[in-house]
């Protein structure tokens, strides 16, 4: 396996929100309102979670919303550029019952009708957008980076790309959009088939925006070990592997290394690589 990185720019560290009472609020409560991913949530007061109760009936954010009000629109910016995405209300908060509660609350928010996303790039909410209205995620299309027509700006696009999807991963952890999330997790796993590469400059942003055993830090994790053969992989640049990932790969080596390979590299099986020469001239 030609053994290639993908040296984009680092991410940055997302700067800590100054939002409204509502962001901070909605992160406190990601894991309550993770439950109700498929439930609708009432117009929140206080705070996101304050007033919500369970339905009689589950609203189905698998199926294509109707446009029952299409003179009602929101707007999605993204924090690093400030470009401004104008959607339709009924879209943004039938997929994310996180958008729902923001938009129809008394937040801030529900008053502008704008959501900031301080720590996201313009291009993850391009792609956000694009998915919310064709549930597909509007990437390169992949072709073999060693046939003719590959080019070294093409190169560079899919590295742009790849940041990309990883910040709109993070992003759609904490809007609760899962279908989201797992068409991103397919797309890089066909990034890296196709191209070889291994995002590497984006594991700090990675593990630095992630719970411990995420989806994302596994996929990474996996094919680290699957795919990196070479030494000088981490010793080239080991400022690339935050230790966190780097004791996640010693424990999948330790959970898929066969009991027979245990045995072969056994200490007791190999003394003399571990003695020093006792017959050295002074």
């Amino acid at each position: 396996i030609t053994r290639t990185e993908v040296e984009g720019t680092t991410l940055e560290h997302p700067r800590k929100s100054t939002a409204s009472a509502f962001r901070v609020s909605i992160n406190s409560q990601t894991a309550k309102l993770r439950t109700m991913a498929d439930s609708q949530i009432p117009p929140v007061t206080s705070s996101p979670s304050a007033s919500i109760r369970t339905p009689s009936t589950k609203k189905d954010r698998t199926k294509i919303p109707s446009l029952k009000n299409p003179q009602e629109l929101a707007t999605l910016c993204a924090g690093k550029s400030g470009n401004k995405f104008v959607v339709h209300k009924d879209f943004a908060c039938h997929y994310s019952p996180v958008l729902e509660a923001a938009f129809n609350g008394n937040f801030i928010e529900g008053q502008t009708q704008e959501y900031k996303f301080y720590d996201t790039g313009e291009e993850a909410i391009r792609l956000l957008v694009h998915w919310l209205y064709t549930q597909k995620l509007d990437t390169i299309v992949l072709s073999d980076p060693h046939k003719k027509g590959w080019s070294e700006q093409r190169g560079e696009a899919m590295k742009t790309q790849t940041q990309a999807l990883i910040e709109l991963w993070v992003l759609c952890e904490r809007l609760i959009i899962p279908r989201l999330q797992n068409a991103i997790i397919h797309e890089i796993q066909c990034v890296t088939e196709h191209t070889n590469t291994i995002p590497v400059s984006c594991f700090k942003y990675i593990y630095e925006n992630t719970a411990s055993n995420s989806p994302l830090r596994r996929i990474y994790v996996d094919q680290c070990v699957t795919r990196f053969s070479s030494d000088d992989t981490y010793t080239l640049k080991p400022d690339r592997y935050p230790h966190e990932l780097l004791l996640d790969m010693v424990i999948r080596f330790t959970k898929i290394l066969p009991d027979a390979e245990r045995f072969r590299i056994s200490p007791r099986r190999n003394m003399a690589s571990y003695l020093v020469a006792e017959d050295i001239e002074t």
